[in-house]
């Protein structure tokens, strides 16, 4: 931290100067994320790159190496050096650029450096300067002087402060430089133009450079050895010592789509729609510009909840299934929550925040979508996917909170609801279903039809619209963030109604089959929800925030709810967790219990999976980020019709497989017997009394269904993956009222 330096009445020398401002850009620092291990995740800062550290923690040979080149008689003068000047100059004349040495005093440079900073060079200033240094002197120690001064000084590469300049050139904190290395740095002060360089430079540039600098570096060393600072042999070793200087940092972050998450967060990236930031951090400021401020400028040290390991497992199962180069049109978005905390342990945006070429603007979309981060959807510029089928279990847990048994049977045939201005046509996948269900099969094999039947008839008793708005009222206590019907009144106006984005979930029986727009976070929430026996956590990526002195300015504490009753919470566990060993996620599956649910959006536009241990839930979304419409199927280029129990199933598989090594193996508590009570007589319909025809011969199935009174429509069409020789037999059924449409295989389907 720099030390407090009095603030010298330098209005008695000039008018045109003032504290005020000076001392503002010496407060400047930057700002560290560091992840829940205290690693370092990014720097944060504007034009300044400035870590503030105490004097104590600055070894005394890296002091003496300033001191040694840049004012050697310190400790003995006032502020003005007159024969150090005329030293300064005869030296610099006599021995060229490697030897080159400063005629101010260390406290001249840090007047100029921090109380005149961007004032021109000018004989008047330099006197003003010389008062001005005199004036520090008596108003503040040598060491509280020295303090500022290795704490503002610039060392090239954006740096200020050698704890800044340590850790660009060195990748070390101060407290470890050698003394070579406090040489190296101290060499850099008077010009530290001379000895920079970048990645982008030729070799030879970068090299001569090197060497310029390990020249320096050696003056240095042999001032120290002459002033006493440093003995012979301490001298020569470290002449010795090959100087293993690394080069620039790279811009880019460690783990970017979590760091863009976190500065989503904290207010200072805006996501579009956005008014105003999270209030939580009102500390920072109370808008979006006076929070980035702070942020780049304060040195704040920011704790985030992101567990390495666990970020690591992420990146390496998608890896796995999706190897850099391979399927580029294809994207995928993780995010892993601790229940019952809501911190944010994992998450992953895209397959790639840093694209290669795409530097400067480029059209091409790989490089536009990079840094849209699909884990967050509309909170980061996207805008959301549909969940499909993952959906389900927030109905399911909308019906055991209003009191359906698990062993309640729904008709699980196709069938088209009346919903007044349009019709709502519910089909199963590949023709599965059919019949009477109880909600666990129907949510074991996904069934459609059923859920929707659960919806329609168990939920809202025939009233399609009361049993979407129960669903979307428990998921909005799960997290969902769904507008009311009075906000989009107010944001849609005319527009209500009128548009999928202006609709309420509530008007929207197609909820019940994840027709609208969720994101990989929301969704890892609300499975979250179910590991935590129906209590929410809000996510928050952030743990901790110190200001640059360490004073703790914010430390989180979960923000929760009871979203559902824990009998409802350990029903939804008890079907889940058949999903992955019976059903269509058992890609899934691990070597201890596990829950979780397969979705695939309507013509196969988006797969999901979400699921959870006790101790950690993560949803997967793999898609096309370039297009919401286009179908994860061959006919598009991919290698096989992409479903919630492929890539999905398979990345959570990996992934979870690594992560539960952090956590003890745990069985999810077994669901009380009053969700297994006699369930309500199923809702019988016309159409399913149609008689089952699957896997009849053609004719035999229209000779079969006209007899019982029904019309019959025949589509002749080859099933997916095509037949296994069986000839012209039916192999999908979709029965409305009294009419039947069939589909019929072809004689040779490949």
């Amino acid at each position: 931290m720099v030390a407090p330096v009095a603030v010298v009445p330098i209005s008695l020398a000039t008018r045109d100067l003032s504290a005020p401002r000076s001392n503002s850009w010496s407060a400047i620092a930057t700002s560290s994320l560091l992840d829940a291990a205290g690693a370092p995740l990014a720097k944060l800062h504007g034009e300044v790159n400035r870590e503030p550290v105490a004097l104590s923690r600055i070894p005394k040979h890296v002091r003496n190496a300033a001191i040694a080149i840049e004012d050697r008689r310190f400790w003995s003068h006032s502020g003005f050096d007159p024969r150090g000047m005329a030293r300064a100059l005869l030296m610099n004349l006599r021995n060229g650029d490697a030897a080159l040495q400063g005629g101010s005093t260390i406290t001249q440079q840090l007047i100029k450096n921090v109380y005149l900073r961007g004032r021109p060079r000018t004989l008047p200033l330099k006197g003003i300067e010389a008062f001005l240094a005199f004036g520090l002197e008596h108003a503040s120690s040598k060491n509280d002087i020295l303090d500022a001064y290795l704490n503002t000084v610039y060392f090239g590469r954006g740096t200020y402060g050698v704890q800044a300049a340590a850790s660009s050139y060195f990748q070390k904190d101060v407290s470890e430089l050698t003394l070579a290395e406090g040489a190296f740095l101290a060499g850099l002060i008077h010009a530290p133009a001379r000895y920079d360089w970048a990645n982008t430079d030729v070799a030879d540039v970068q090299e001569a450079r090197k060497k310029a600098a390990t020249a320096r570096r050696n003056v240095v060393l042999a001032v120290m050895g002459k002033l006493g600072y440093a003995t012979r042999t301490e001298v020569r070793d470290a002449m010795q010592s090959p100087p293993h200087i690394h080069p620039p940092a790279d811009a880019h972050w460690r783990h970017p789509y979590f760091v863009d998450a976190v500065l989503r967060e904290l207010g200072v990236l805006r996501g579009p729609g956005a008014t105003r930031p999270n209030n939580r951090f009102d500390f920072l400021g109370k808008t979006f510009d006076e929070r980035a401020q702070a942020v780049y400028s304060r040195g704040l040290r920011i704790t985030t909840t992101l567990r390495p390991g666990i970020q690591r497992d992420a990146e390496n199962a998608l890896r796995a299934q999706l190897p850099d180069g391979s399927l580029p049109k294809l994207s995928a978005a993780v995010a892993t929550i601790e229940p019952g905390t809501g911190f944010v342990r994992a998450l992953l945006g895209g397959r790639d925040y840093y694209p290669e070429d795409c530097e400067n603007i480029d059209p091409r979309p790989v490089c536009r979508h990079a840094k849209v981060n699909l884990a967050l959807g509309p909170l980061a510029g996207g805008s959301g996917r549909q969940a499909g089928s993952s959906f389900k279990p927030l109905v399911l847990a909308a019906a055991l909170e209003d009191g359906v048994s698990l062993r309640q049977q729904v008709d699980s045939d196709p069938f088209t609801q009346d919903l007044g201005t349009q019709e709502w046509k519910v089909s199963n996948y590949d023709g599965s279903g059919g019949g009477l269900m109880n909600i666990v099969d129907a949510t074991v094999k996904s069934v459609n039809a059923a859920y929707a039947r659960l919806e329609v008839d168990v939920l809202g008793d025939g009233k399609p619209f009361v049993g979407s708005r129960k669903v979307a009222a428990v998921a909005r206590r799960l997290g969902m963030p769904f507008p009311t019907a009075a906000q989009l009144r107010e944001h849609c106006g005319a527009g209500y109604r009128k548009s999928s984005a202006c609709t309420p979930a509530d008007l929207v029986p197609a909820i019940a089959l994840g027709a609208k727009e969720v994101s990989p976070l929301t969704m890892a929430a609300a499975y979250a929800t179910f590991a935590n026996d129906g209590v929410y956590a809000k996510p928050t990526t952030i743990a901790k925030i110190q200001d640059a002195s360490g004073k703790v300015l914010y430390r989180a504490k979960p923000v929760r709810h009871r979203a559902v009753k824990r009998s409802t919470a350990l029903g939804v566990s008890h079907v889940l967790q058949q999903v992955v060993t019976r059903g269509t996620g058992r890609a899934a599956a691990l070597d201890r219990p596990v829950a979780g649910k397969t979705g695939t959006s309507q013509q196969w536009r988006d797969a999901w999976f979400a699921g959870y241990v006790p101790q950690l839930a993560t949803a997967i979304w793999v898609g096309n980020p370039q297009s919401t419409l286009e179908s994860l199927t061959p006919a598009n280029g991919y290698p096989t019709k992409i479903v919630g129990g492929t890539y999905p199933a398979r990345i959570f598989g990996g992934l979870m497989k690594e992560a539960v090594d952090y956590y003890p193996v745990k069985s999810f508590a077994e669901p009380p017997q009053s969700l297994f009570k006699k369930p309500k007589p199923p809702k019988h319909h016309n159409d399913a009394s149609s008689p089952r025809v699957l896997g009849m011969p053609r004719a035999a199935a229209q000779i079969a269904l006209r007899a019982a009174g029904f019309s019959v429509t025949v589509i002749s069409q080859c099933p997916p993956g095509g037949n296994d020789g069986s000839g012209m037999v039916i192999w999908k059924q979709e029965t409305n009222g009294k009419s039947v449409t069939l589909w019929a295989s072809r004689a040779v389907c490949r």
